[in-house]
């Protein structure tokens, strides 16, 4: 198992087509618009091979990790059962036992599990795919993730749409897991409140009894990161990011563990796009120190 999941974190090897170079899709050649060093092409005949399969759960995984690292995670509470980059410093890579265990949850809110649930995929990043019917990459990206455990791969579909105030699930929402927090910690919290939350979205003030559960409005959209138009949809979060101008390998990372909510709004329209690929909400990466340590590695301040 261990050496399974080892080949399912490397980098993409299928020779990804670097920035500037031109990407030929079904027979069409794109000038990528956003540039990114993990690219991978995908024939529109093969997509049907990409689909999400079902929820594996891994066990017994075994891997080099980080002292440091693992420190932190049992500070917080829970362990570190393997880290996909042994030179992952920020926790990126890593997959943890017991971080999402507070009695009342299923092992599908665990790290363990791989695929789809009703509400989320979850895989590892391996590459950028340019879609098909939209090879300039205007309005959307498929990101290709990977079940370490059956090393079935699986495409999510990004939206690179602006925020619309009527539509707001039209966009995808960037969000970073904070790993120095664990359910363990905000268990009576989240029982008063009768549901359960991804870590991501519990306040960081749980002592003030007004507290409220964070919401797609606490977090930036990938249009606001790309500096397509170089606003965010939330004023209050506009100074952060107007003069944001990232790309896609700012973003997500080969080896990256990766947690995706589907959209599921029935206003929203389909939650499919014309291939059948789930179209994502919300696409959660991960750092110790959560969103202030990810804002530093790509220079936000």
């Amino acid at each position: 198992m261990a050496a399974s999941l080892g080949m399912g974190m490397e980098a993409c090897t299928n020779q990804p087509d670097k920035p500037g170079i031109t990407t030929t899709i079904s027979g069409e050649t794109a000038q990528p618009r956003l540039t990114s060093e993990n690219w991978m092409t995908i024939r529109q005949s093969e997509i049907h091979n990409y689909l999400a399969p079902e929820l594996q759960l891994v066990e017994g995984t075994a891997s080099t990790i980080s002292s440091s690292l693992q420190d932190k995670a049992k500070q917080a509470g829970y362990t570190i059962i393997y880290q996909g980059d042994p030179d992952d410093t920020t926790g990126r890579t890593i997959i943890a036992k017991n971080r999402e265990s507070d009695g009342i949850n299923s092992p599908v809110g665990e790290d363990l599990g791989f695929g789809e649930t009703t509400s989320m995929i979850t895989g590892v990043f391996k590459a950028w795919v340019p879609k098909p019917s939209d090879a300039q990459q205007q309005n959307d990206i498929y990101a290709l993730l990977e079940d370490p455990s059956t090393k079935k791969d699986y495409l999510v579909d990004i939206s690179l749409k602006p925020f619309d105030a009527n539509n707001k699930t039209q966009s995808t929402f960037f969000v970073v897991d904070d790993l120095n927090k664990s359910y363990a910690q905000y268990g009576e919290w989240l029982r008063k409140r009768g549901g359960w939350l991804p870590s991501a979205f519990i306040p960081e003030d749980i002592n003030n009894p007004n507290a409220q559960p964070k919401t797609i409005d606490d977090f930036p959209t990938f249009e606001d990161l790309l500096g397509k138009t170089g606003l965010s949809h939330n004023i209050n979060l506009q100074n952060t990011y107007k003069d944001v101008s990232l790309n896609l390998d700012n973003l997500a990372q080969p080896g990256d563990y990766i947690v995706v909510w589907k959209q599921n709004s029935p206003s929203a329209g389909s939650a499919k796009d014309q291939n059948g690929i789930n179209k994502a909400t919300f696409f959660m990466v991960r750092r110790f120190g959560g969103t202030a340590e990810w804002n530093q590695e790509v220079g936000i301040k």
